[in-house]
């Protein structure tokens, strides 16, 4: 009996919990693959690196007969200038059904985003595909978006770049994607205002940065712009480009241990410090180290909280470095002040 009511509450979550569906989770040979979820929702693909041909053959078939194929739900983008995708209105029920075989199922790299009931009954929610080069100039508004990125050419990477941020707005950044809950506190994985040594700092400057994930979301409230691009940026061997700066450094889950270095522009006459916030998850013998080399460094084994440390000074450079990390993935938004 144990074991019936903890099922059927498995299954009551996923039935009304957002869901990120891999293409190549999806059954092929003309068999129905039914949508789990509690109508009506929504349905977002990204599948930039699929062939056309195939998406052609995958269709939605919804219960009052409105097929579409998924090679028309990827090009439902209506904006020149972004590629913000147009929802597809599920009302009741919806399956997905393809004549390509199993082996061509499996071989898909998109993915499929379904939202929630009440997720769709607001305003403020919005899904970027990350296929192209794009300037987003958001409004003064209080709003989520969920950014998909299924370009395999550059690994899902998406690089943020040319951050302007009015000083009574803010920003967070998730990894993954948002649900009707709010998010544990101290979970994101790079926002403005930083924090730093338990406060709130808004910093003026951002520096450019890459994510290695499929699926992230920002949430912010006031007037933000930046850039996203399906691009990487390594930041190893870069300068800041402030007195006061912020920036992340991600390692994403299957690469080696390395050496981060982020030289700092140099004021010798004012004082400062740097920090870092890290959040992420490492086996269990692994761990990151922050800090400036030869003078303070900080072993940290981060989880799924921010973990700070500060240097109450400001050194030539600042490195992060792992140690038995390669099976994990961490993010560390670093930051400059000097004044």
């Amino acid at each position: 009996m144990i074991i019936s009511i903890l099922s059927f509450l498995t299954i009551l979550n996923l039935v009304s919990s957002q869901q990120l569906i891999d293409l190549n989770t999806f059954t092929g040979g003309n068999l129905k693959n039914d949508i789990i979820a509690h109508a009506p929702y929504d349905v977002f693909v990204s599948a930039q690196s699929d062939d056309s041909d195939l998406l052609m053959q995958i269709l939605l078939v919804t219960e009052d007969k409105k097929n579409i194929s998924f090679f028309e739900l990827t090009n439902r983008k209506p904006f020149l200038t972004t590629s913000q995708i147009e929802p597809f209105h599920v009302g009741t029920t919806a399956y997905v059904t393809t004549n390509l075989t199993g082996d061509q199922m499996k071989n898909l790299t998109g993915v499929m985003f379904i939202s929630t009931t009440k997720q769709l009954q607001v305003n403020n929610f919005h899904v970027i595909d990350v296929d192209k080069v794009q300037n987003l100039y958001l409004p003064d508004e209080n709003q989520t978006i969920l950014f998909l990125n299924s370009n395999m050419d550059m690994s899902r990477t998406t690089t943020i770049s040319n951050f302007n941020q009015t000083s009574n707005s803010s920003i967070f950044f998730y990894q993954g994607i948002p649900t009707d809950d709010d998010e544990k506190i101290n979970s994101f994985i790079f926002s403005n205002p930083v924090l730093v040594q338990n406060k709130s700092v808004f910093i003026p400057n951002v520096e450019k940065f890459s994510l290695n994930l499929k699926a992230f979301y920002v949430k912010y409230y006031g007037k933000v712009a930046f850039g996203v691009a399906p691009d990487n940026y390594d930041p190893n061997n870069s300068t800041t480009t402030a007195m006061i700066t912020t920036g992340l450094v991600m390692k994403p889950i299957g690469q080696k241990d390395k050496i981060t270095r982020i030289g700092t522009m140099r004021n010798d006459t004012l004082d400062g410090k740097v920090g870092a916030n890290l959040i992420g998850s490492l086996p269990p013998s692994g761990h990151v180290v922050v800090g400036i080399p030869n003078v303070e460094s900080e072993i940290m084994v981060p989880t799924d909280q921010i973990q700070s440390h500060t240097n109450n000074e400001v050194g030539i450079d600042f490195q992060v470095s792992s140690v038995n990390a390669t099976d994990g993935e961490y993010f560390v938004q670093y930051y400059v002040i000097r004044e």
